[in-house]
């Protein structure tokens, strides 16, 4: 929850902040190092729920999953700055922030089984 929390911090403040590189610099590396502190635990976190009898199906999916985010991900963000015009940078910061606070909610919830 706390990586996601801190890519939820650094897009924050890229969308607060004028989109400059002084200050995307900064936000981007806070996001990079949110992000690389959520994916691994949140995909361990997938995979040990998964059965052992299961575990290739599960990695195959979680890969899937992944790959369906990212592309995903990327089209919205290409949408949103398409079609926003000159506000389309800070939407496409919006739409990203929305995600990183939908994970960390999501990473809160206690594991069901």
């Amino acid at each position: 929850m706390s990586g996601a929390l801190l890519a939820a911090a650094g897009l924050a403040i890229a969308i607060a902040l004028p989109l400059t590189g002084p200050v995307l610099v900064p936000a981007l590396a806070v996001i990079g190092l949110g992000l690389g502190i959520f994916t691994p635990a949140n995909n361990a976190m997938i995979m040990a729920g998964i059965p052992a009898t299961a575990v290739g199906i599960g990695g195959g999916l979680v890969n899937l999953g992944r790959g369906l985010g990212t592309a995903l991900g990327v089209a919205l963000t290409t949408l949103a700055l398409q079609r926003a015009g000159a506000d389309g940078p800070r939407l496409a910061l919006g739409l990203m922030l929305a995600a990183a606070v939908l994970a960390a909610a999501l990473s809160a919830q206690p594991a069901r089984r």
